[in-house]
């Protein structure tokens, strides 16, 4: 759990780049495979326990590989799958806000909010957040929010997750950038999306409905 709160406020490396930088006063040696090609975490399923052909598990951490692919793999092996619902931290990315980057990331889910009323919303919003939650130092922009950096992702979804750590780095670092904006569309609906979702709502300081 204290390796987990201490990455937390970390976009994961997807490069040899992102990893040098988590390490700049290291010196450190670092085998370059390219860009990470899945780009997000893998699924993290725990095996509560096993009678006979009977498997009960629990889905700690949703990645790459969607649990009905696996309950399928096992369902082919004969296996009969029941599922449960963790309790507690058991895993990395279970905690709130374990994604966030080092700027400020809002997602906005209101397709009508113009741009004052997007700004208004964030605003009040930041100001009724509690500085730390569960244990988490909460990042918050200065106001007023003059320089927003929108966050782009492909529509394509395997696309999008080998970009979206890379390109909430980007944000980050970009000059002057006080705070990063998501629009988060409303038809994003497969089960990698479901994966991606998780990972940029933990992400977000903020998410606007």
């Amino acid at each position: 759990l204290q390796a987990a709160r201490w990455c937390a406020s970390r976009s994961s490396p997807t490069t040899v780049e992102h990893v040098m930088g988590e390490f700049p006063d290291v010196n450190l040696a670092v085998l370059d495979g390219g860009p990470c090609t899945g780009g997000i975490e893998s699924t993290i399923v725990k095996i509560n326990s096993t009678t006979g052909k009977t498997v009960n598990l629990s889905l700690l951490r949703k990645g790459l590989l969607a649990p009905e692919q696996i309950e399928n793999t096992l369902k082919k092996n004969n296996f009969i799958v029941e599922w449960s619902i963790a309790k507690g931290i058991q895993a990395p990315g279970q905690i709130q806000h374990h994604y966030m980057p080092s700027t400020p990331l809002v997602i906005c889910q209101n397709e009508t909010l113009n741009k004052s009323e997007l700004l208004d919303q964030i605003e009040k919003r930041f100001s009724e957040l509690p500085d730390v939650v569960e244990g988490i130092e909460m990042i918050k922009p200065v106001f007023p929010v003059e320089n927003i950096t929108e966050l782009h992702l492909s529509k394509d979804p395997v696309m999008a997750a080998r970009q979206l750590y890379s390109q909430l780095r980007k944000a980050s670092e970009a000059e002057n950038t006080q705070l990063i904006l998501w629009k988060q569309n409303s038809d994003l609906d497969s089960p990698l999306w479901e994966s991606i979702l998780e990972r940029l709502h933990k992400a977000a300081s903020l998410i606007i409905k």
